[in-house]
């Protein structure tokens, strides 16, 4: 069974051996986001994003980062493995935003999951997906 965890910010340099090559990956993928391996982990370790890990047991298999704003919080790195069951823990990361103010969570318009999250109330807006909180 998976679980998905928040990382508090001074846990940031224990969990960065297990996701390093996930968000290595990430980056290659998608180098228009503009992440690097050291910016993504300066805002792990700095707070500037907020971070979850998802482990099945004994093992960590995928890390997803947010950063937010006053009205939006924005899913910017989703790596890992078995990727496809964290999706059906948004139900955090849409609490976790709520509680920060923000009306609405984005996230990088996949489009497989375009099907899969518009039971969930997600549509699409422009190449991303979106969720009226």
């Amino acid at each position: 069974m998976i679980a998905v965890y928040p990382v508090p910010v001074d846990y940031a340099d224990r969990i960065w051996p297990w996701v390093k090559d996930w968000v290595a990956k990430a980056i290659r993928r998608h180098p228009e986001d503009g992440w690097t391996l050291d910016s993504a982990r300066t805002a792990i370790s700095k707070g500037h994003v907020a971070t979850w890990i998802a482990t099945v047991p004994k093992k960590s298999c995928g890390v997803l980062l947010a950063e937010w704003s006053a009205n939006e919080a924005r899913i910017v790195l989703f790596a890992g493995e078995k990727l496809l069951p964290m999706i059906w823990y948004l139900d955090q990361i849409e609490d976790w935003a709520r509680s920060h103010g923000c009306k609405s969570l984005v996230i990088p318009g996949r489009r497989g999951w375009r099907r899969l999250l518009r039971a969930r109330g997600y549509t699409p807006d422009g190449s991303q997906l979106r969720k009226v909180l």
